[in-house]
């Protein structure tokens, strides 16, 4: 999860139902232990009324009148029922509503006081049940221990707790959408900086824009100004870079011009002016090289616009085939019809130029490019992998790695200062590419280019 936004978000969801969970369960708890506590009032009630209501017969027995003061005791099937048993477990009264029902309570002692509990009946119906002993004294000043009990059903507890359950939820459910969709509103506010740098940066990675813009929160002015002022000393690094080799290259070709004039004017030893001559040649190698370097763009993609790979080939292509138009060279050139890529236009011209007019140069008839895209989700462009290859004689293996060095060619009787590859390999360097150099399936050579998703 690489959103910031989507990181937020779910880490908020993750601690509202943790917190609404906790909550939740706490408040059911305590709506559950009020409920129980109002059946037990109400229950103690119950039993008062059926306390005050019994009375001794002339047998000493206790008996209660058929008509009570709360109706449902004398309603079959209305879930509240009372009876009265001896401390010897007999069953003195039982109230109409428990026809054809038990409610196996216990003797309660006149030490323990009230008991609250849940029973069953002997139909599996479930009970609250409270019982308190009660010391009666008959006639002949006996004292008789009898334990009135009424018990309620849990049928309506039960439904009251799952409606409040219920609610809770529907009212918690609703509390968190509404949270989250204020906190993705006040994220996406926050956030709306951040956002606007990366399109800035996009911006600058496409040309169409220097540097960042500076009226951002506190929190990301040193952010944008110091990258504002490394994308500066980039560019003023990258400007003297070129300048120093530019200027240093140049200042070096007059004395060699003047040199090489005077070696062709004045007539010296043949020994001695091939020597000279093949220094001032390496010089010349030396200073063409450098300017070459100058102009490699650096390893920085900022600024730089998308370019297109396969239009390049073409042009260069279509220059090639003009150049070695004597020899015939037919030229393959297999890929998509447009592949994009970051890069300084002139370094790719510069690498897929040297490459091809190598495979152009030492080729029998034949030249093939393959250029295929190298996708990776994580990036905005796809890289690309680019073979050139010719019908030629190939290169040996040991020649491969040698021919890569500046001023190395694997065949010296062919024109040629062995520098266009080295500054190949080099250029491609500085983007992070790969370069390698393989025997084609013709048995020419086959030079192979990687360049890594932006």
């Amino acid at each position: 999860m690489k959103s910031l936004s989507a990181r937020l978000l779910v880490t908020v969801s993750l601690l509202l139902l943790l917190f609404f969970g906790l909550a939740m369960i706490a408040l059911e708890s305590a709506f559950r232990d009020s409920a129980e506590q109002a059946i037990r009032d109400r229950l103690n009630v119950q039993m008062l009324m059926l306390i005050a209501a019994a009375e001794t017969n002339d047998a000493g027995r206790l008996t209660l009148p058929d008509q009570l003061p709360e109706a449902r005791f004398m309603s079959p099937g209305s879930g509240l029922i009372g009876q009265v048993i001896s401390d010897t477990d007999v069953l003195e009264w039982r109230s109409m509503s428990a026809v054809g029902l038990f409610l196996p309570i216990e003797p309660v002692g006149t030490e323990e006081g009230m008991r609250f509990q849940q029973a069953k009946t002997t139909d599996g119906t479930d009970m609250f049940s409270y019982s308190l002993a009660v010391e009666w004294e008959i006639s002949n000043g006996e004292a008789l221990v009898y334990t009135f009990s009424v018990a309620e059903s849990l049928d309506p507890y039960r439904a009251q707790v799952g409606k409040f359950r219920e609610r809770l939820m529907t009212l918690f459910a609703a509390v968190t959408a509404l949270i989250l969709a204020s906190q993705a509103i006040v994220l996406r506010w926050v956030l709306r900086p951040l956002r606007q740098v990366a399109l800035e940066i996009a911006d600058i990675e496409s040309g169409e824009r220097s540097e960042l813009s500076k009226d951002y929160p506190s929190e990301l002015q040193r952010l944008t100004r110091n990258t504002n002022r490394l994308l500066d000393a980039e560019r003023k690094r990258l400007a003297r870079y070129r300048n120093t080799l530019g200027n240093l290259a140049h200042s070096l070709k007059t004395p060699l011009a003047i040199v090489r004039n005077t070696l062709e004017k004045h007539e010296l030893d043949s020994e001695v002016e091939a020597s000279i001559q093949s220094q001032v040649d390496r010089m010349s190698d030396i200073v063409g090289y450098q300017l070459q370097r100058a102009a490699a763009s650096g390893s920085t993609t900022l600024g730089v616009a998308k370019i297109d790979v396969r239009g390049v080939l073409d042009a260069i292509v279509e220059s090639l085939n003009k150049v070695y138009a004597d020899k015939g060279v037919t030229c393959a050139i297999e890929s998509s019809p447009t592949l994009y890529y970051r890069a300084e236009k002139g370094d790719l011209m510069e690498v897929f130029g040297n490459l091809l007019d190598n495979a152009y140069k030492w080729c029998r008839s034949e030249v093939k490019v393959s250029l295929n895209e190298q996708f990776d989700d994580e990036f905005e462009l796809p890289g690309f992998e680019c073979v050139v290859s010719d019908d030629g004689p190939g290169i040996s293996s040991q020649d491969a790695t040698r021919i890569l060095q500046r001023g190395q060619r694997a065949d010296e009787t062919v024109a040629g200062h062995g520098i266009g590859l080295s500054v190949v390999r080099e250029l491609i360097d500085i983007m992070s590419g790969t370069l390698t150099l393989e025997k084609a399936a013709n048995g020419g050579a086959s030079f192979r280019v990687l360049m890594p998703p932006q």
